[in-house]
């Protein structure tokens, strides 16, 4: 039942990364930031994000093998789609958020090198402000990604909840049955 429920808080998360990957809006923003003069930055990033992500999610998989190895082979699947599900759902949120704030940083050194003397560059900069948060909205909130994520923090922290309570209870009923004898 518990790897029922957070397979199900997984299905937003799923549905909002396809819904995002698959959008004019990200194709756009992905193609426009990679043909930029620090698109193979952002590349660079993602290369050495994407391997440390790895490594981590490795070791957990590892970890886990090795703290519960009676579990069978279900846990095993469970637990490698859900560190597979993890693993692209982080990257693809690294993503969006390098974008935007690369974005956000160009229009704010444009403004500081170029503009901040000439009041008739306002206007325009103004302009590439609210087109940026309009592709912000578009890739967080519009594209479900942001409630998604929220859902998997809420569920993660309900599930650590639920666990230390759980472990209190068990210490608590191991203390009775120590007085008890």
């Amino acid at each position: 039942a518990v790897w029922g429920a957070k397979f199900l808080c997984n299905v937003p998360l799923v549905l909002a990364q396809a819904n995002l990957v698959a959008s004019d809006a990200f194709d756009r923003a992905l193609r426009d930031e990679l043909a930029s003069a620090s698109g193979e930055a952002l590349r660079a990033f993602m290369r050495r994000r994407a391997l440390g992500l790895a490594l981590v999610v490795l070791m957990f998989l590892m970890t886990q093998v090795a703290v519960n190895p009676g579990f069978g082979i279900e846990v095993a699947f469970f637990g490698l789609v859900r560190a597979v599900l993890f693993f692209v759902s982080s990257l693809v949120f690294v993503l969006v958020w390098k974008m935007n704030i690369l974005k956000i940083d160009r229009l704010r050194d444009r403004i500081r090198l170029h503009s901040s003397g000439v009041p008739e560059c306002w206007p325009q900069a103004t302009c590439e402000y609210h087109a940026i948060l309009e592709s912000v909205d578009e890739l967080w909130r519009q594209s479900g990604l942001s409630c998604a994520h929220a859902l998997m923090f809420l569920s993660r922290g309900v599930s650590i909840a639920l666990i230390v309570a759980l472990v209190k209870l068990d210490v608590a009923g191991e203390a009775r049955a120590i007085e008890v004898l």
